[in-house]
């Protein structure tokens, strides 16, 4: 099994992961039509959300992950075969001072699509904004915990420096979320860039149009494709076309009608159809952080830990999952997915009657007209709050979980709301449960989102054993050491009960027969540089 280093959602209350995929074999690149690679023509892809803003240093969101790694390069390239750490637009690096200091020499040649130079000033410019407040990032800043500035020591050499050890700061520097942009760009503001970004990459992005599309053009003379790509110089396509399709039915039928090349996140209901039609579906685990419910520690009753533990064990995933994807995700058995180091089998299987036991021992003895356990008569209530309209998929899931907590006596209130209103509900911290994934081929994701202070903390949760743990591993470049230590904080994390994984997303995306060399970063996220379409 590949030894890797290394996704964020809120039911749309902020983050969202939108697509999860690697290909079907776990390598970069899945062919379809046979023959030589053919240059030229147009790839349409329908997404199944808006990006809402084409900045990765601002958004989280896997649309836009989609819609810029094909526009924006990276320093550093992952395998998505081995998980090594391969040079990209950096040509080397040297870590120092416990894994503080980082010094990068930087390809020469490269240029962004607007001409100007990618040098280590465009690097440390990239670095210092990330950061900045006024950047307003809902998650790239959070890879960069401990950010004490870049320094250009040479035209193509720069450091960069934390306060504390973060070694996993050079798998981030390989994510989309990092990736380097023109600093010209930069000029007209974050609202400029949220409409369009430019970078150096082998597609140059013409368009946004919200609700509607992303569209790529092919940039001529690309020369520096990362080294693990399977191709190398410019693109095969002409162009791109990102098509925005919510309707998981309706992306289906466009596939199946060839009015459009190829769809994310395939209904599980569609797979067999789309495949006696004909297409594709490419699925894989990924890594990152699976379907989480998200436990409000700080606020009642989830600030008692046997609640917790009641809840958890009166949920069946399995039941769920099997329900609501027909077997297609495998239910969560950690709070990190299967293919991420650090990944430990740390969750129970339910056990309703403990549960009981958990809830009786803290004082949930009564019940009332419609069954529901009370204490003191108030009723043992959960709220979960989230951005409407729900998911077809995830409303099913939040359905049967509210069937099966009910059974265990516990209300579990699911409260819709406007955007706005569920965005200050989450920074507030007016929920009792929330959902979150991410994907990110890292177990650092941990420290991002269960460290003490951690603006991605959504649990509240404070643990400084955890803490602790995770400061280790975020200061050894040593992969077993990391993995063994990552495993630890995992039990911890879920002995306290502090969230309830649900299901590991699995890549579901479908192609018609005409496509080939399709390809998925390491974070399992598609991307065209090596695709073509066969005549």
């Amino acid at each position: 099994m590949r030894s890797k280093l290394a996704r964020c959602s809120l039911g749309g209350l902020a983050l969202i992961t939108l697509v999860s995929g690697c290909s079907s074999s776990g390598s970069a690149t899945t062919t379809g039509a046979s023959g030589p690679p053919v240059r030229g023509g147009a790839l349409r892809v329908d997404l199944e959300a808006d990006p809402r803003c084409v900045d990765p240093h601002q958004s989280p969101t896997g649309t836009t992950q989609i819609a810029t790694r094909d526009v924006l390069d990276g320093l550093i390239a992952q395998d998505p075969k081995t998980g090594a750490l391969k040079p990209w637009l950096a040509t080397s690096w040297q870590v120092s001072d416990q894994a503080r200091r980082f010094a990068f020499q930087l390809r020469p040649g490269v240029t962004f699509s607007d001409g100007t130079p990618l040098d280590a000033a465009a690097v440390k410019a990239n670095l210092d904004r990330i950061v900045a407040p006024s950047t307003h990032s809902l998650f790239a800043s959070s890879l960069m915990q401990g950010y004490a500035g870049a320094k250009v020591t040479g035209p193509l050499a720069v450091t960069v420096s934390f306060t504390a050890p973060n070694a996993p700061f050079l798998q981030a520097a390989s994510t989309g979320f990092l990736g380097i942009q023109s600093p010209r760009s930069f000029a007209a503001g974050t609202k400029a860039t949220c409409a369009k970004v430019v970078g150096s990459g082998p597609f140059v992005m013409e368009s946004y149009t919200p609700q509607k599309s992303v569209v790529l053009r092919r940039r001529p003379g690309y020369a520096w494709a990362s080294p693990v790509a399977a191709h190398g110089g410019p693109a095969y396509l002409d162009s791109v076309t990102l098509g925005i399709v919510p309707d998981g039915g309706v992306r289906a039928g466009r596939l199946r009608s060839g009015q459009t090349d190829a769809i994310t996140a395939v209904p599980a209901l569609q797979v067999a159809p789309l495949r006696a039609a004909g297409r594709r579906v490419l699925t894989a685990p990924q890594p990152g952080m699976p379907f989480t419910m998200v436990f409000n520690n700080g606020r009642a009753p989830l600030d008692d830990v046997a609640v917790r533990r009641a809840v958890s064990g009166s949920i069946d995933a399995g039941q769920v999952v099997r329900a609501v994807h027909h077997g297609l995700f495998p239910p969560a058995y950690g709070l990190l997915t299967r293919p991420t180091i650090g990944y430990s089998r740390s969750v129970p299987p339910p056990d309703p009657a403990a549960a009981a036991r958990l809830l009786d021992q803290s004082g949930w003895t009564g019940r009332d007209g419609e069954g529901y356990r009370t204490k003191g008569g108030k009723r043992l209530s959960i709220d979960w709050p989230y951005r409407a309209p729900a998911d077809a998929q995830v409303a099913a899931l939040q359905q049967l979980i509210q069937q099966q907590l009910k059974r265990a006596g516990i209300r579990l209130e699911l409260r819709p709301l406007a955007t706005g209103a569920a965005v200050t509900a989450l920074t507030t911290g007016d929920y009792g449960i929330t959902q979150q994934s991410m994907v990110r081929d890292d177990g650092d994701l941990l420290r991002s989102f269960f460290r003490s202070g951690s603006t991605d903390n959504f649990s509240r949760v404070r643990l400084p054993e955890v803490d602790r743990i995770l400061g280790q591993a975020a200061a050894t470049l040593d992969p077993g050491r990391r993995a063994s230590l990552y495993a630890e904080a995992e039990r911890r994390l879920t002995a306290n009960a502090t969230v309830f994984p649900v299901f590991d997303y699995v890549t579901l995306m479908g192609v018609s027969g005409k496509v080939a060399g399709s390809a998925f970063t390491a974070d399992g996220l598609p991307y065209f540089h090596g695709t073509w379409i066969a005549r």
